[in-house]
């Protein structure tokens, strides 16, 4: 899938490498995106400091040293954070995820909402994460544990990913998911995504003799284009 932001696809990072270490930076990128100028602050924001905020919201609106990108790790980041079981600054790399991931509760935490468009014939399609982020913080105001959101939020995910898996076996008939990606070194995300999948009739492969990290991404990719060329395509 592909996220939505504006005309271009990915999410803005503002301040660069610095928004994969400071996670408050994504929760800020993700909160602009779900209520435009007059953003909520939730608690665990409001420890990190009006200016610092508005120095981030700067970079944001003037659209400044804030590359775009994609990577499902930083929406882990950004609602990490606003349920509090991220730190301002991580030590270590996925902190932030796998502080969400160690939170979440029961599956009967339900689901939130995940926008997906069609964009036309042979592209991909769109997905916008603003939804979620609004009943996120919807939650957070209500009262809600960190550990039901967390349970919700990998609830979605999971769903996302079926919802996206059965529409394109309706469109090329392929009965088949490979699941890599740094992402699915969360055990949670892996074992409620595996399972839809399978009650849907879904054949479910995962790296075995490869790391189950991006790397696995990367082969998939080479196996995709040597295929092609083998039929003659470029």
């Amino acid at each position: 899938p592909r996220e939505r932001h504006g005309p271009e696809a990915g999410h803005a990072l503002p301040g660069g490498d610095l928004a994969a270490r400071e996670p408050w930076r994504m929760a800020l990128a993700y909160l602009v995106e779900a209520f435009g100028a007059d953003i909520p602050v939730p608690a665990a924001l409001q420890k990190v400091g009006a200016a610092r905020r508005s120095a981030v919201l700067e970079l944001l609106r003037r659209g400044v040293r804030s590359p775009l990108a994609s990577s499902c790790g930083r929406l882990f980041d950004a609602v990490s954070f606003l349920c509090g079981t991220a730190p301002e600054r991580m030590e270590y790399e996925a902190e932030a995820a796998m502080r969400l991931e160690a939170a979440a509760g029961g599956h009967a935490a339900g689901i939130y909402p995940i926008g997906l468009s069609e964009t036309g014939p042979g592209r991909p399609a769109e997905v916008s994460f603003a939804p979620l982020i609004r009943a996120v913080v919807r939650d957070l105001g209500h009262g809600r544990p960190a550990s039901a959101i967390s349970a919700a939020f990998h609830n979605s995910l999971a769903g996302l990913i079926l919802r996206l898996a059965l529409k394109t076996r309706e469109a090329r008939g392929t009965d088949t998911v490979v699941l890599a990606g740094g992402v699915f070194l969360n055990r949670v995300l892996l074992n409620r995504t595996t399972r839809r999948l399978k009650r849907a009739g879904f054949k479910v492969l995962r790296p075995v003799l490869y790391s189950p990290n991006d790397e696995s991404l990367s082969l998939g990719q080479i196996a995709w284009g040597l295929a092609n060329l083998g039929r003659g395509k470029r």
